[in-house]
């Protein structure tokens, strides 16, 4: 009988491992809004995940302006401005016709 066991390099089995955790930590971010509140796509949401890992105080101050009118801290931070663009250009963020998205002043996407 022939042995058709593979061998597994420790890097790759390390690798798959790092992804299920980062699926884990997304879908754990996203199960903290309810479903009506979800303020962006799948994809949008990793990115406020980063820019909450990156920054957790100027996360909060972005959450608690439900994304919007953001003026003060956080509003030039680099995670958060990749967020807002993805925002500004995806035809699955902000579908509902929800009010639109601003910082420093500037209105991002009606």
């Amino acid at each position: 009988m022939e042995d058709t066991r593979v061998i597994i390099p420790v890097e790759v089995e390390q690798a798959e491992r790092d992804k299920a955790e980062q699926r884990d930590e997304v879908k754990d971010f996203i199960a903290s809004f309810t479903l009506d509140s979800l303020p962006a796509c799948p994809i949008g949401m990793r990115l406020l995940l980063d820019f909450a890992k990156a920054s957790p105080n100027s996360y909060e101050f972005v959450r608690r302006a439900n994304f919007m009118n953001v003026t003060g801290p956080g509003s030039k931070h680099p995670q958060w401005l990749k967020y807002v663009e993805h925002f500004a250009t995806c035809p699955d963020c902000n579908e509902d016709g929800s009010p639109p998205i601003l910082y420093s002043g500037r209105i991002v996407r009606k």
